[in-house]
């Protein structure tokens, strides 16, 4: 069959990330990466709140694709795990926002919401429930549809870790209880694993911005100083940078 382009965008705080793969019958292969920063001034905060030029600028340095794919991030979804006594899906479509709104802050009418199940069987099916806010999701659509982009697939991003996951080939971890931990620029997300399905799925309200802000503070320097300092001196297993003092 004919190689379709698949487009993996991954629209985070800090910058947009685009990844080309190539499908055909006997799977995907990885053609092309690319990242367009999102506009900062001097103390980090973002310049513009639109995307959508910088989503043009991206897709002016990959190849055109035939199917877009992208995700929410965590930070704006709500999620429950629900158990329902079936697990038929029309049967499931039918009720779920019904039982949605038992357990949400805010009213169904206000909330764009989906499932994934997690397992189901003749005695019923457990869910794990997404919810976004109505409005926000429209703003956030209306962004790509700037940029004459129209994905075909929106998933919520603790979701796609499932399939990262899976494509690792890693049989251990696909059998085992794995926590996928993502640091982003604002959020941090964790997605714990098991058996290759999510048991559950938290974002955090802290990112390598924050990291930032307190080597700014520490070493008395400005954003860029200490931005460049946590990209070139800053590991995870306790060794120092020469600038930096006990």
């Amino acid at each position: 069959g004919m190689a379709q382009t698949v487009l993996g965008l991954d629209v985070g705080t800090w910058s947009i990330k685009a990844a080309a793969l190539e499908s055909t019958l006997r799977g995907f292969s990885l053609v092309e990466v690319a990242e367009h920063h999102l506009p900062r001034g001097a103390d980090g905060a973002l310049l513009d709140s639109d995307r959508t030029a910088s989503l043009k600028a991206l897709l002016r340095e990959i190849r055109a694709p035939e199917v877009v794919a992208t995700a929410v991030p965590g930070r704006r979804a709500m999620t429950r795990e629900m158990t329902l006594p079936f697990s038929d899906p029309k049967k499931i479509s039918t009720v779920l926002g019904f039982e949605l709104e038992e357990v949400l802050p805010l009213d169904i009418d206000e909330l764009v919401f989906d499932y994934e199940p997690l397992e189901t069987g003749p005695d019923g099916a457990n869910l794990l429930c997404a919810a976004v806010d109505r409005e926000w999701f429209a703003g956030y659509l209306s962004e790509f549809e700037g940029a004459d982009i129209d994905p075909k697939v929106v998933t919520l991003d603790a979701m796609a870790y499932t399939h990262l996951l899976a494509s690792l080939g890693d049989e251990a971890a696909a059998q085992g209880t794995v926590a996928l931990v993502d640091v982003g620029h604002e959020t941090t997300s964790v997605t714990v694993l098991q058996g290759g399905k999510v048991r559950t799925a938290r974002t955090i309200a802290r990112g390598g911005h924050h990291l930032t802000l307190a080597l700014m503070t520490g070493l008395e320097v400005d954003y860029a100083r200490a931005e460049a300092l946590k990209h070139a001196g800053v590991r995870v297993d306790g060794h120092l940078p020469p600038e930096v003092a006990e």
